[in-house]
C-alpha cells in the first residue's frame, strides 16, 4: 500500500524570564513495514527535565508500539486501543525504573494515534495535547449552491480538572486542586490529570492510563469527494486556537504532496505563534508549539 503523507513541525517557544529553555515538545511518526499501519504522536514535556522525559517517551513509545503490532495477527480497533494502553503503562513503568530518566517531578502530555488506512483511527490521550480529524465536505447553502468547508471532529478530550469525572478522581485520592485547576501534592503541581512521567503524582489520582477514542474511517471515506486529515498538536496550538480554527487554517494550506503537508503544518505553527505574540512588540511568552498531520 502507498504510504500516507505525513508532515510534522516542532518550534521552540520563547520565555523572556527563562531564555535558553529547551524545546520540551517532541513528535514522532512511523509506518510499520509489513502492515503499512501508521502511528503518530505529539508529546509536550513539563517540569525541569520535561524535555528529557518527552525525549524518552518519543523513542520508547514507537519502539514498544511497533513491537506489539508485530505480535498481533490482525489489528481491530479494540485490540489497537488495548495495545496503546499497554504501551503507555509499560513505557511508564520502564521510565520510572530507569535511573537515567528523571521522571519523578517532570513528565509529558502525550497524544498517540494508530491509523489503519481506509479502516479506522485509534487515539490514546493523556494530558492536553489533542487529536482532531479535519473533514472537507460539501454543504448546501440556500440560494448559493454547494460550498466546501472543513469540519473539525475532536478525537480526544483534554485530561484536566475541568472535567467532573477527572476532578472527582483527584479529589477522592486526596489531591489538592487550586483555582486554576492545577493538581498538587505537597509543593509539586501539574496542570493535568493524566500524564506520562511525574511518578510522584499517582498518589493523588494522576494516571498514566490514556483515554482511548476510536473513529471508523468508513463513516467519512464513503463520500468519494470528501478530503480528510488527522491533526495532532501540543497546547502551543490549542492554547490559542480552537479545533475549528486550527482545522480551517491547516485545511486551507494543505496540498496533495508531502512538501505541501510539511509547509501546511509549518504555517499552522506560525499562525499559532503569531496569536501568542498578539501583535505586541515586546517579547511575549510563547509555548513550544508542535503538530503532526496525516493526510488520509
Amino acid at each position: 500500500a502507498a504510504r500516507l503523507s505525513i508532515g510534522s513541525c516542532s518550534v521552540q517557544g520563547q520565555n523572556p524570564d527563562g531564555p535558553g529553555k529547551p524545546n520540551q515538545d517532541r513528535c514522532f511518526d512511523f509506518t510499520h513495514d509489513t502492515t503499512s499501519i501508521c502511528c503518530v504522536g505529539v508529546l509536550d514535556g513539563h517540569g525541569k527535565k520535561g524535555h528529557d522525559v518527552a525525549e524518552y517517551f518519543a523513542k520508547a513509545l514507537p519502539n514498544e508500539i511497533s513491537k506489539c503490532v508485530d505480535e498481533v495477527p490482525t489489528l481491530t480497533p479494540k485490540i489497537a486501543g488495548d495495545l496503546l494502553t499497554d504501551c503507555f503503562h509499560r513505557t511508564q513503568q520502564n521510565a520510572v525504573a530507569d535511573k537515567n530518566v528523571q521522571s519523578r517531578i517532570s513528565g509529558c502530555a502525550a497524544t498517540v494515534a494508530i491509523i489503519v488506512e481506509k479502516q479506522f483511527i485509534v487515539v490514546a490521550n493523556a494530558g492536553d495535547c489533542r487529536a482532531v480529524l479535519g473533514v472537507r465536505r460539501q454543504s448546501q447553502v440556500k440560494g448559493e449552491g454547494p460550498q466546501w468547508k472543513w469540519e473539525a471532529l475532536p478525537l480526544s478530550k483534554d485530561s484536566t480538572t475541568d472535567r467532573p469525572e477527572e476532578r472527582a478522581r483527584i479529589e477522592a485520592s486526596g489531591g489538592r486542586i487550586d483555582g486554576s485547576g492545577n493538581v498538587w501534592t505537597g509543593p509539586i503541581g501539574i496542570a493535568m490529570t493524566r500524564v506520562l512521567g511525574d511518578s510522584i503524582m499517582p498518589t493523588v489520582g494522576v494516571l498514566s492510563t490514556p483515554e482511548i477514542t476510536t473513529f471508523d474511517l468508513n463513516d467519512i471515506l464513503g463520500d468519494e469527494d470528501s478530503e480528510s486529515f488527522l491533526l495532532l498538536a501540543s497546547d502551543g496550538v490549542w492554547g490559542e486556537m480552537s479545533n475549528d480554527e486550527a482545522t480551517q487554517a491547516l485545511g486551507e494550506n494543505l496540498g496533495a504532496s508531502l512538501v505541501e503537508v510539511v509547509e501546511a503544518v509549518q504555517r499552522l505553527v506560525e499562525i499559532a505563534r503569531g496569536k501568542w505574540q498578539a501583535g505586541l512588540s515586546i517579547e511575549q511568552k510563547i509555548d513550544d508549539t508542535s503538530c503532526v498531520c496525516v493526510v488520509l
